[in-house]
């Protein structure tokens, strides 16, 4: 009795330990957008996004589900959290 419970307590770390594990980081946000002449905001199903520190520039891709498209160009961002004064040069 005792061998059978040492080789199933083996068993089950082997199978633990043979399990590949994802150690990507996956990140998800949420865009919803309400465009000039609509009532209710639409949900952004693709987002894109990059962020190049050496040229201090953030750019945003967004599409929707019925072939909307958000912009979103943020020149001079040099650090995460407030982004001082934009425009409607920035869409």
């Amino acid at each position: 009795m005792k061998s059978i419970s040492i080789i199933a307590s083996l068993l089950l770390l082997l199978m633990v330990y043979s399990c590949k594990k994802d150690i990507n980081v996956h990140n998800y946000s949420v865009v919803d957008i309400i465009f000039l002449g609509d009532e209710e905001d639409i949900f952004m199903e693709t987002i894109d996004g990059s962020w190049n520190i050496n040229i201090k520039l953030a750019r945003m891709y967004a599409h929707g589900y019925q072939f909307e498209e958000y912009y979103l160009n943020l020149p001079a961002l040099v650090d995460t959290g407030f982004y001082p004064n934009p425009t409607i040069n920035n869409i």
